[in-house]
């Protein structure tokens, strides 16, 4: 494994910690619970949350990616980037569930 390789599966196991953590995840449930206060449409909050995270950890990776390399990723280093993000994507989806089914 290159080095390059270790610190894109550092980053991303990082950033997705992060996003993952109990007060950031009820700070989305409850930000976007306003935004869409319908009981009926708790599925879709949490696929709101779901989304918003996969954005914040690419762009997250991205900016720190250059800023740690002084380039863009190749394909390559975008690819293990997503294969960590993919074997990770039940961890998510369980947190969410987890913090919705908890009271705030």
């Amino acid at each position: 494994m290159s080095s390059v390789e270790l610190v894109v599966r550092g980053l991303m196991d990082k950033l997705l910690d992060n996003q993952l953590r109990e007060e950031n995840l009820t700070l989305l449930r409850d930000v976007f619970g306003i935004s869409i206060p319908s009981e009926a449409l708790r599925g879709d909050l949490r696929d709101a949350v779901f989304g918003y995270v996969l954005g914040a950890v690419q762009s997250n990776f991205l900016t720190l990616f250059r800023t740690i390399f002084n380039r863009n990723p190749k394909r390559e280093e975008l690819k293990i980037a997503i294969d960590v993000y993919q074997k990770n994507i039940t961890r998510i989806k369980n947190r969410i569930d987890e913090t919705f089914t908890c009271d705030s």
